[in-house]
């Protein structure tokens, strides 16, 4: 299990490198512009069975630097606030700032949940009618760094930590059993390195280009985490101009695990992110990997469209990672652009095998 990832990791890195040695060009330094920040707050309102309604507000702040060049990407800081009319709370902060005309980038995100989750067992042919209901109280985030070394080539380390407490469980439920690691809470810390290719022409909404990223992250006890495993992410993004003035986007996205790992941290599908349609983490086991293509389109002023398609599986072995066993899914959804920058707000409706699902959320899916 172990070497087949980090040979991947390895491929990946060699490919890279070659391929930016063979394409170098000298680049003259765009005009400089002026220093800006834009603040957007705007209320949100949701409903599931899980938490029946729900009512917040996210916050966005977006910046560029005095003297930055017009190709300089721009930090953003965002804050998002959840609260249900069952007492829950969600909240997310995430900060994203780029530094020396994007040669340094860091990236972090910091998680408090006292949330509703349900837990199907693990495997890709669990039933609905295996649905356990559970609630974390977790503080959960990651802080990535990068450095440019090259064109397109940024290198960089990534660090992880979860604190996740178990305060509800099923009396009868598999969590309440002993035999699912997590399945009372857990504490994780890991770190490990990343790399990442990059040729998008935008930040947020590419039309062309593509993002390729390869990370590996090892968590142990002399770290202060639970139990000692291993997580290997590939995450394979390419963006092509499409009829319409519209972009044809497509993710190849898989997820690799080794070790005791806490449930909270096997490979997943199903979320707004990685497989829309299905509940968040629906299927989970050791490795997973999902195939994603989406068509996005502009209407008229800052309205645009989409309509994308899916499929992803989990698996225990790499073995079994195969096309057999496919969950499917797709839909559509509409996009307003909140500043000139191109974030998006996004309100997506997804379709499954099992369930229909609606999505609001800042940013593109990927």
């Amino acid at each position: 299990m172990k070497t087949k990832p980090l040979f991947l990791l390895v491929l990946f890195l060699v490919k890279s490198a070659y391929t930016v040695a063979q394409t170098q060009t000298a680049v003259m330094a765009p005009d400089t512009v002026a220093a800006k920040k834009k603040l957007t707050v705007f209320p949100a309102a949701t409903y599931s069975p899980e938490t029946s309604f729900s009512f917040g507000a996210k916050a966005i702040l977006v910046k560029r630097q005095v003297g930055g060049y017009a190709t300089d990407r721009p930090s953003t800081h965002s804050l998002t606030f959840f609260y249900t009319l069952r007492k829950q709370v969600i909240s997310t902060l995430r900060t994203d700032i780029w530094r020396k005309h994007n040669r340094k980038h860091w990236l972090g995100t910091m998680n408090f949940v006292n949330y509703p989750y349900v837990f199907y067992g693990i495997g890709n042919n669990t039933t609905q009618e295996a649905e356990e209901h559970y609630t974390s109280r977790a503080l959960y985030g990651s802080l990535q760094f990068e450095q440019k070394i090259s064109d397109k080539v940024y290198l960089g380390g990534l660090l992880n930590f979860r604190h996740d407490v178990i305060s509800k469980r099923e009396a009868e439920g598999q969590l309440n059993t002993g035999n699912i690691v997590g399945g009372a809470g857990t504490n994780a810390f890991g770190l490990g390195p990343t790399a990442s290719y990059d040729t998008r022409d935008h930040l947020y909404i590419p039309r062309k280009g593509a993002f390729h990223q390869a990370s590996v992250q090892w968590f142990g006890k002399v770290l202060g985490s639970s139990s000692n495993f291993a997580r290997y992410r590939l995450d394979f993004r390419k963006y092509v101009p499409a009829p319409f003035n519209g972009v044809l986007a497509g993710q190849g996205l898989f997820t690799f695990t080794s070790g005791e790992v806490p449930f909270q941290y096997l490979s997943p599908i199903g979320g707004g992110n990685i497989l829309r349609g299905y509940l968040e983490a629906r299927f989970r086991d050791r490795h997973a990997m999902v195939y994603q293509l989406e068509y996005r389109v502009p209407l008229f002023w800052r309205v645009g469209a989409a309509a994308f398609a899916g499929a992803g599986k989990v698996a225990p072995t790499l073995e079994d990672l195969n096309f057999r066993g496919l969950h499917p899914a797709a839909g559509a959804g509409l996009r307003f652009r909140l500043n000139d920058e191109g974030i998006n707000l996004r309100i997506d409706m997804a379709l499954s095998e099992e369930m229909p699902g609606v999505y609001f959320s800042l940013y593109e899916a990927f």
